[in-house]
């Protein structure tokens, strides 16, 4: 027997929480640490980045896999 699999949908979801080149080169500042947007763009490619801080989000990591579930099958 011969069996196959195909993707017929995809979906993400993302914590709120957004931290930009800039904010991350404030906070890394404070500590001494000397970066800029600039820097970490030419050297990662990286923008922003999200990240949940899960005692304080009321979206924990199962409620980001449920809803990115729901649209995977929306999708397909």
């Amino acid at each position: 027997m011969t069996y196959a699999a195909r993707i017929t949908g995809t979906g993400a979801a993302f914590p709120p929480t957004r931290v930009t080149n800039f904010d991350l080169s404030e906070k890394l500042s404070r500590l001494g640490v000397e970066t800029n947007d600039q820097w970490i763009r030419d050297r990662t490619g990286i923008v922003e980045r999200r990240y949940a801080d899960l005692p304080k989000e009321k979206m924990p990591n199962a409620a980001l896999a449920a809803e990115a579930a729901q649209k995977a099958l929306q999708m397909a």
